[in-house]
């Protein structure tokens, strides 16, 4: 069932320009894994948006807001909360550090605030890639 659903995401979502992944590096990707191991337990999704889907040149940035979303009790507990704000804290960071790529926003949301107008807008970012080459996540 999970080769299923990983499957169905992969071939029925919007795709990231390849560009733009590109210039996310492996030891980035690999801290964005394992931040998101350690505290994300109550992560529902990521949602990016993108000044474009088109494949640009380096010289051009690709200009980002990323909201990394929760459930609306997650959101209630300050504990749960704080652990999910670090994860917003630690994503803009490292995705800052990426030369050409400029980080507008970054915010946490529940499930609640979102808006079906949103959801046109955005691309649910499936970070199935970001495990290192077949390495385990050290914690």
């Amino acid at each position: 069932m999970t080769i299923a659903r990983w499957a169905s995401r992969r071939y029925n979502r919007r795709s990231l320009p390849t560009a733009f992944m590109d210039r996310i590096g492996n030891p980035v990707k690999t801290k964005l894994a394992k931040k998101l191991k350690r505290d994300g337990e109550d992560i529902v999704c990521l949602l990016l948006a993108l000044n474009t889907f088109e494949e640009i040149s380096g010289e051009k940035p690709y200009r980002i807001i990323l909201w990394v979303v929760i459930d609306p009790e997650a959101g209630q507990d300050e504990a749960r909360e704080q652990r999910a704000i670090g994860v917003v804290s630690e994503w803009r960071k490292l995705l800052t550090q990426c030369q050409g790529i400029e980080v507008e926003d970054a915010d946490l949301k529940t499930t609640s605030d979102i808006t079906m107008l949103d959801l046109q807008n955005l691309v649910r970012w499936d970070v199935d890639y970001l495990s290192p080459d077949g390495a385990p996540i050290e914690n």
